[in-house]
């Protein structure tokens, strides 16, 4: 945002943030070294966060570039999926829980500190079901698109719009 807004390119700009973001990782898992806390239960923890998050920030990167770049319309709708998924990547590397349990009594007696939280399942389960409704109707969509203009790229669909 800070790049775009001082004058570079979009490209430019998001791979510049891009990279940024996924240093982090490496800064956070140097410093465990350095202190010797990389094989602790936290430092463990921590770096699977990162590298999940990581794994989002590709994705999502993945998907922008799809979305800005392509002009074919199934290209741009399976890139808005890759950036469906790395949002749910996200969301599931943040309710990770160090010693959680899933949330199913099994004995009497077990604290609420075992247990993790269901509720980012539970919602990205329903962003799972949104994603596939979407990607259903948006292939509909392109269907119905070609057949009538023999074409699913942006720029020659909006020239024949335009005719």
């Amino acid at each position: 945002g800070i790049m775009y807004t001082a004058g570079f390119k979009l490209t430019t700009s998001v791979v510049a943030g891009g990279a940024l973001a996924l240093s982090s990782t490496a800064i956070v898992i140097r410093e465990l070294i350095a202190r010797g806390d990389v094989n602790t239960a936290y430092g463990r923890s921590a770096t699977g966060i990162l590298l999940f998050q990581d794994l989002a920030a590709v994705l999502m990167l993945i998907g922008l570039y799809g979305m800005l770049v392509k002009t074919n319309l199934a290209r741009k709708l399976m890139a808005m999926n890759v950036m469906q998924v790395a949002v749910i990547v996200f969301f599931i590397s943040l309710a990770v829980r160090s010693g959680g349990t899933p949330p199913i009594e099994i004995a009497h007696g077990a604290t609420d500190a075992a247990y993790a939280n269901p509720l980012p399942h539970a919602l990205m389960l329903t962003a799972i079901v949104v994603s596939v409704s979407t990607t259903g109707v948006a292939l509909a969509l392109l269907i119905r698109i070609h057949r009538r203009f023999r074409t699913l790229d942006e720029p020659e669909l909006l020239d024949r719009l335009r005719e």
